[in-house]
């Protein structure tokens, strides 16, 4: 566990700070997305999930719906708040760059790995390598030209709890990843989707 990145997420993402009753991440706003989500993982055949970054999982609830369903998050209050509001689901305190991931058939990635740095997206990436999990599910913006790095401190105000910004586009430098085998779009062709990628596409790579 990162202790900084756990104090960084613990910060920004808390039940009373974090709103997921509307927006990109509420259940109405998610709807097309689970459907889409569910479609995608029946065609390939995927099973079970380890969501890293669970948040409160105000809507990947209703993905335990459909799919054997693990969850994690590094931020501890988030993760209380899980225990004492849905208490069926099996959620955990789990740093996704350094902590070993349970057994899945795919690991999710919805918006995590848009708040690390390049070092710690790598970490991400090479963790997932290095477990048993075959597919990767994660956020990939093909609108993004040119990837950025920053530091934490730099970035990050911990009095106005601002959260840095970075999103990937996985197929450019400096991560050069093959073409994802299938994607689901969230705002349209070309933009912000949740790509798929198999550990065999990976070989030499990570």
């Amino acid at each position: 566990m990162n202790l900084n990145l756990q104090k960084l997420f613990s910060l920004s993402y808390s039940p009373a700070k974090s709103d997921n009753s509307i927006g990109a991440s509420s259940i109405e706003g998610t709807a097309q997305l689970r459907e889409h989500i569910i479609k995608l993982l029946k065609k390939h055949g995927i099973t079970s999930m380890f969501d890293a970054g669970c948040n409160d999982c105000n809507w990947s609830q209703f993905l335990a719906e459909s799919i054997d369903y693990k969850g994690g998050d590094i931020s501890l209050p988030m993760i209380a708040h899980v225990w004492d509001q849905r208490p069926w689901l099996d959620v955990r305190l789990h740093d996704a760059t350094s902590d070993i991931f349970p057994a899945a058939d795919v690991l999710f990635v919805r918006d995590v790995a848009i708040h690390l740095n390049n070092l710690d997206k790598m970490k991400l990436w090479n963790n997932w390598y290095a477990s048993t999990i075959p597919w990767i599910l994660i956020t990939h913006n093909l609108e993004v030209d040119t990837n950025t790095d920053f530091e934490y401190g730099t970035q990050y105000n911990w009095a106005l709890a601002q959260f840095p910004w970075s999103p990937a586009n996985w197929e450019i430098t400096p991560w050069n990843y093959p073409v994802p085998v299938d994607h689901i779009w969230e705002y349209g062709p070309n933009s912000r989707s949740m790509a798929l990628w198999h550990r065999d596409q990976f070989r030499n790579i990570l």
